[in-house]
């Protein structure tokens, strides 16, 4: 099943839409990359942003329970010449939803040739994209 901690980070206004993802990290931090908040802000990429900056997410893996709440941005480093940084760090205003539990991390030698699943947002759509590993079940 689809881990419920996974964010979809959103535009802000009339017509907002989904700009990319995150992931609870701990009980109210959520953890992103800076060029997904840029495009929430509607910034260039590799600008710094101001911390507080309010960053409208949900959980949308997460059940009915989940629902539109903000964020703080805490810090952001963006994407350095040398492709290093790219990270955002928000603070949830509020508790994630019931469920939603901080993503467990593993390493790429831990999971190379076991079965994954993998979670995205299309810009062009709310819709969730799965992707998975030939033996993996995908649950929608």
């Amino acid at each position: 099943m689809p881990n419920p901690g996974i964010a979809r980070l959103w535009s802000r206004g009339a017509w907002a839409t989904p700009k990319g993802a995150g992931f609870l990290a701990g009980p109210r931090i959520v953890l992103s990359c800076a060029h997904v908040v840029s495009a929430v802000a509607g910034e260039q990429e590799g600008s710094p942003l101001a911390v507080g900056l309010t960053v409208d997410l949900d959980f949308p893996l997460a059940g009915r329970a989940a629902r539109r709440q903000s964020a703080r941005l805490i810090t952001h480093i963006p994407v350095a010449e040398d492709g290093s940084g790219d990270i955002a760090v928000l603070a949830l205003d509020e508790d994630p939803p019931l469920g939603a539990e901080p993503v467990r991390l593993l390493d790429v030698e831990t999971v190379r040739g076991h079965p994954f699943r993998a979670f995205c947002q299309s810009p062009r759509s709310v819709e969730t994209i799965y992707a998975a590993s030939p033996s993996a079940r995908v649950a929608r």
